[in-house]
């Protein structure tokens, strides 16, 4: 249903209030805004090939607000990536470099996306 990384049990807080004890939390990546979003696995139920039912895992990224630790659960071995100076943005980016040390003055712009964005040597700062 998931990968094997570590993970822990937490309680995901629904739109209408309820609760859903017993989620997987499998790891925290902080954004550049410096908000904090937690990947989890939520056990569903999933139409199976030839008819019936199966059990299934819906992963989605959530915020603190949407999740209520469990009573006893130690969640320190759940991978966590904070943001750092140096570490790639999270989202939407773009790059001014250059593809040319020796001539700093060629700068580009473009999205992280981009395929230009592979020849960008030396970033602008």
């Amino acid at each position: 249903m998931s990968d094997a990384s570590p993970s822990a049990p937490i309680a995901l807080v629904l739109p209408d209030g309820q609760a859903i004890e017993r989620v997987r939390l499998y790891e925290r990546q902080q954004l550049d805004t410096g908000l904090w979003m937690y990947r989890i696995g939520v056990p569903l139920w999933q139409t199976a090939a030839g008819g019936g039912v199966e059990p299934a895992e819906y992963s989605t990224w959530v915020t603190a607000a949407q999740l209520r630790p469990l009573p006893g659960v130690d969640l320190g071995r759940v991978p966590a990536h904070p943001r750092t100076r140096t570490s790639a943005p999270a989202r939407w980016a773009w790059l001014l470099g250059t593809t040319d040390a020796m001539d700093p003055s060629d700068l580009t712009l473009c999205h992280r996306y981009c395929w230009s964005a592979g020849w960008i040597t030396y970033a602008a700062v």
